[in-house]
C-alpha cells in the first residue's frame, strides 16, 4: 500500500493541508480556501460530480486515513533525521531524487527532507546544471503521464524557495526549449531571484506563447517581492512588460497582483483607467478583485458607471464576476445610499452578483472579515467560545462549503461534522428549506441517533455504511447541487440581521 499512488496521493492531500471551508462572501468565486486544517481530507470533485473513487476508499477502510496520518508524521521525522545528515549522505540523497526517483510524490519524504537542506544543496543542484554531459538527463521524463516529469523539474522545485543568483545565468538557456514544462520550471526560478540579472529572462517569460509559462514568471516575481529581494530595477524595467499582458487580456489575476507590487502608485492609474475598467476587457474582473482583496477603493463614480453598464447584459462569464466584485468594490466606500443597490442585487438569480453584493453590504455596515475573526476565535478558544449566531452562522456555511467540495461523505468523515445538529440549526435560522431537508436525510443514514459527534466514532459508522452501500449518498449530492437556494447569501443576511453578534 506503501507504494500505491492512491496512497501517495492522498499523502499529499494530507500535507498540501486543509479543507474547503466555508465559502465565505469576501470574493464572489467558485470556491475559497480558508487556511489549512490539520488531518483533514478534501479531494476536490467539481460541483456535480460524484465522490472520487480514491475518497471512497478511504471512507470504507478508516485504516487508510490513519496511515496517512501516519505518513505525515514519518514526513516529519524524515525532515528531522535531515538535520544530522553527513554531506555525503546529503549529495547521496540528492542524486537519488533528482536522478533515480520517477516522480517527487513517490519520494516525498525525501523531497520534503532535502527542502529542508535548501541552503545546503544549492551548490550541488546548480553543478547538475552547469554539466553539459548531464543535459539530455535532466531533460528526458521518468514517468510517462500527461504531464511528464523530468530530473530539471526535481531541481527547480529544490531551487525554487531560496533561489540563488548563479542560477541565472544557468536557466536561462532552458527558457528557450521546445517543452513549456521545461519553460516554465525555469521561468519560475529565474524570476524568484529578483536581481537585475532576472530582467532579461523574466522578459523573455513573459512574452511565452504558453499561459502557464507567463504564470510560473509572475508566480516567480510574486515570490521575489514576497520575500523582500526584488530590486527597484526588476520593478522598473518589467512594469511594461506585465501591464502588456493584462492590455492584451492575458494572465489576469497574476499579472494585476503582480503589476500592484511592481509600483503600486502606476499600477492603480492603469486598472483605474478607461481601457481597464469596461466590459469588453476579459481581464476586467481579476483586476477587480486583486484592487478589493488589497482594499485599494476604486473610484466610486467609475463602479456606479461600470455597474449601469453591465447591468442590462446577459450575465455569462466573465460579466457575472465583473459585475459582482464591482458591487464588492461600492461597498466598501462605506456610503449609506448604496445599501438600496446592493440589497437589490443581494437577491440576484445569479451567485457570483448576489455574493458580491452581499458582501459588499457587510463591508458597508462594518462587518467585513467577520468570518475571518471566527475562525481565529476558533483556532484559540474552540468552537463552544462562539456566540449562538456565529456557531449557526459558521456550522451552515461550514456543511454548504464541504458538500459542494466533496458530497455528504466529506462533510461527516472531517471534524466539521461533528457540527452537524449546530449545521442544523443554522439552516433553520437562515432559513434553509432545501438543504436543510436534504441535511437530515443524509443524517439519518446513521441511525435513530443520527451521526456520532466523536469523529472516530462516526469514520466507523461512515464505513459501515459505505461498504452496505457504494452509492450512499450520491443521490443527496447530486439533488444539493441542484438547490436553488444560495447559502452563502442566505447566511450573509442572517449575519447583518444579526450584526451586532458578529462584530
Amino acid at each position: 500500500m506503501l507504494h500505491s499512488p492512491l496512497f501517495w496521493l492522498g499523502v499529499l492531500l494530507l500535507l498540501a493541508g486543509g479543507i474547503i471551508a466555508a465559502r465565505k462572501v469576501l470574493r464572489p468565486q467558485d470556491t475559497e480556501q480558508h487556511p489549512p486544517a490539520k488531518d483533514e481530507v478534501v479531494h476536490t470533485a467539481p460541483k456535480g460530480e460524484q465522490v472520487a473513487a480514491g475518497f471512497k476508499e478511504i471512507v470504507k477502510d478508516p485504516q487508510l486515513w490513519h496511515d496517512l496520518v501516519a505518513a505525515r508524521e514519518d514526513v516529519t521525522t524524515a525532515i528531522a533525521q535531515a538535520k544530522s545528515w553527513s554531506r555525503e549522505q546529503r549529495s547521496a540523497a540528492l542524486r537519488q531524487f533528482v536522478f533515480e526517483t520517477k516522480n517527487s510524490r513517490d519520494a516525498w519524504h525525501l523531497h520534503k527532507a532535502l527542502e529542508s537542506q535548501s541552503g545546503q544543496t544549492q551548490e550541488e543542484l546548480l553543478s547538475f546544471l552547469r554539466d553539459p554531459e548531464l543535459r539530455t538527463k535532466l531533460l528526458t521524463p521518468t514517468e510517462t503521464a500527461t504531464l511528464a516529469e523530468t530530473p530539471f523539474h526535481r531541481v527547480c522545485t529544490l531551487l525554487e524557495n531560496r533561489p540563488p543568483a548563479d542560477a541565472v545565468p544557468l536557466l536561462s538557456p532552458f527558457l528557450g526549449d521546445p517543452s513549456s514544462e521545461i519553460r516554465k520550471h525555469a521561468a519560475v526560478v529565474l524570476a524568484a531571484v529578483g536581481t537585475p540579472a532576472t530582467i532579461e529572462g523574466a522578459r523573455k517569460a513573459l512574452g511565452d506563447s504558453d499561459e502557464y509559462v507567463r504564470s510560473y514568471a509572475l508566480f516567480g516575481l510574486e515570490r521575489a517581492h514576497s520575500a523582500g529581494r526584488l530590486h527597484a530595477e526588476c520593478s522598473r524595467e518589467l512594469f511594461a512588460d506585465v501591464q502588456r499582458l493584462l492590455s492584451q487580456g492575458k494572465n489576469g489575476r497574476e499579472a494585476a497582483l503582480v503589476l500592484l507590487r511592481l509600483d503600486p502608485p502606476r499600477a492603480q492609474q492603469f486598472l483605474f483607467s478607461d481601457e481597464m475598467l469596461k466590459p469588453e476587457s476579459r481581464v476586467l474582473h481579476y483586476a477587480l478583485q486583486v484592487l478589493n482583496d488589497d482594499g485599494i477603493l476604486i473610484p466610486r463614480d467609475k463602479l456606479l458607471a461600470l455597474i449601469a453598464r453591465l447591468e442590462p447584459n446577459e450575465l455569462d462569464y466573465p460579466a457575472k464576476y465583473q459585475l459582482g466584485e464591482s458591487l464588492r468594490a461600492l461597498g466598501k466606500h462605506r456610503v449609506a445610499s448604496d445599501r438600496e443597490t446592493l440589497e437589490r442585487y443581494m437577491t440576484h438569480e445569479v451567485d457570483a452578483v448576489a455574493r458580491g453584493a452581499a458582501t459588499g453590504l457587510l463591508t458597508l455596515q462594518g462587518l467585513e472579515g467577520f468570518d475571518e475573526r471566527i475562525w481565529k476565535r476558533i483556532n484559540e478558544r474552540g468552537f463552544d467560545s462562539l456566540t449562538v449566531p456565529q456557531r449557526r452562522y459558521y456550522a451552515a456555511t461550514m456543511l454548504d462549503s464541504e458538500v459542494r467540495n466533496g458530497g455528504f461523505s466529506q462533510y461527516f468523515f472531517n471534524s466539521s461534522g461533528d457540527e452537524w445538529e449546530q449545521a442544523i440549526a443554522g439552516f433553520e435560522a437562515i432559513g434553509s428549506k432545501e438543504q436543510l431537508a436534504l441535511l437530515r436525510e443524509a443524517s439519518a443514514k446513521f441511525g435513530p441517533g443520527g451521526p456520532s459527534k466523536n469523529r472516530d466514532e462516526r469514520m466507523k459508522q461512515l464505513s459501515r455504511l459505505a461498504n452496505a452501500d457504494d452509492a450512499l449518498f450520491n443521490a443527496l449530492d447530486s439533488r444539493y447541487y441542484k438547490t436553488s437556494e444560495n447559502i452563502e447569501v442566505m447566511a450573509t443576511r442572517y449575519a447583518l440581521n444579526n450584526a451586532e453578534a458578529f462584530r
